[in-house]
């Protein structure tokens, strides 16, 4: 249900992996419980070519759905919803899921309200935000001269329409996403990425034992293509913290608070049984 009185959401979720879609129903129904959606609200599905329909998720929204190559990940993704709703009456704020949204690693039920609740409240101001879980970035990294303290996770966030227009409409860049460039699972940065920003994206990508995207991932071995887009999306999602600060905005952090012994043991239970889908040969995430 929709009340008036709020500015407009634009609610864009991505689908790459049917398996993934229950999650991400279950992801957009806990944002729609927190509160009616504004007036006007509107909902975009983008999921992967050649895949069956997703159908509406029952949040009360009105639902348009578009396939996608998936070429882009998920920023090209959130790009063709985001054109979709661009125009009279578009929304005053964007809310972006992708399916791995709860899927990786845990996503409270404290914050996604607060991600709900920072998307209600940027959709009725001008300023400029990036709100979703904010992470301490190592000292001294930057992006296109941009320090950045800090960076928000894309697999859920918000944006204020101010922080997308300063992003010139754009969280898809072309030339960003194809600037890292892998030979033999080696990684080359464009000149925009500091050595430091750089050491912490590659570490995290290429380096073995379990604090690593090959370990989170469940993949032992990971071909050149694969590296280099998940490297561009990386940088994606960097651009908008880099260019939310460049504009003087801000980035809210909706985590909960430092977790009590319950939390951090649901933590633990979850990465179980998440390595346990892992030993599936079929299970892979991004």
């Amino acid at each position: 249900m929709a009340v008036d009185g709020q500015g407009r959401l634009g609610v864009v979720a991505y689908a790459f992996e049917p398996r993934r879609r229950p999650a991400l129903r279950r992801a957009l129904q806990s944002l729609a419980a927190v509160a009616p959606w504004p007036a006007g609200s509107r909902l975009v599905l983008v999921r992967r070519a050649g895949q069956p329909a997703l159908g509406d998720p029952g949040i009360g929204l009105p639902v348009l759905e578009l396939a996608d190559d998936g070429l882009r990940w998920e920023f090209g993704a959130w790009q063709r919803g985001i054109d979709a709703l661009r125009g009279p009456g578009e929304p005053d704020a964007w809310l972006l899921l992708n399916d791995t949204a709860g899927v990786n690693d845990p996503w409270p039920v404290a914050e996604r309200q607060a991600l709900r609740r920072a998307a209600d409240a940027m959709a009725a101001t001008d300023a400029v935000v990036l709100a979703g879980a904010v992470k301490p970035a190592p000292q001294a990294c930057a992006l296109a001269g941009q320090p950045l303290p800090a960076w928000v996770q894309s697999q859920a966030c918000a944006l204020s329409a101010a922080a997308l227009g300063a992003l010139d409409g754009r969280v898809f860049d072309a030339d960003l996403f194809s600037a890292p460039q892998v030979s033999q699972g080696r990684l080359a940065w464009p000149p925009a990425v500091s050595a430091a920003l750089a050491a912490h994206i590659g570490g995290w990508l290429t380096r073995p034992g379990k604090d690593g995207w090959r370990h989170h991932s469940g993949r032992a071995e990971v071909a050149d293509a694969l590296l280099r887009d998940k490297a561009g999306a990386i940088l994606l999602e960097k651009r908008l913290a880099a260019t939310v600060l460049a504009a003087g905005g801000t980035l809210q952090d909706c985590s909960p608070p430092e977790p009590g012994a319950l939390q951090l043991l649901a933590r633990r239970l979850f990465y179980w049984q998440r390595r346990l889908g892992q030993s599936l040969p079929h299970r892979r995430v991004a």
